[in-house]
């Protein structure tokens, strides 16, 4: 929290446990036109933020999804998750027959 709050950002403690309280909080507190959201593991590249920025407001775009898989780098997932992650991924394609690279990310 001391290097988000050092780079300007606004940390906030939230009492109730979870990534949805946690994401209900910040849509109560706080108003703009453009919400990032990043899980704290570093498995996205925070330098690329802005592309996904660019995206949303050139294209008029609701939302952009970070893929955390752009290397295949190990750190992207906890052991065991990638083999998981990838049948998910391949079935929910099949299902929809979208080509999906990382389907829980985000």
């Amino acid at each position: 929290m001391v290097r988000a709050r050092v780079a300007g950002a606004i940390v906030r403690n939230e009492q109730l446990q979870g990534k949805g309280n946690i994401v209900r909080r910040m849509f109560s507190d706080f108003s703009a036109n453009v919400y990032l959201m990043a899980d704290g593991d570093g498995t996205y590249d925070p330098k690329l933020a802005p592309n996904l920025i660019r995206m949303i407001t050139v294209y008029a775009l609701h939302i952009v999804v970070g893929v955390r898989l752009l290397n295949d780098s190990e750190e992207a997932f906890r052991p065991g998750h990638r083999a998981g992650n990838k049948t998910l991924t391949k079935f929910v394609g099949w299902l929809f027959g979208h080509r999906f690279r990382d389907i829980l990310s985000g």
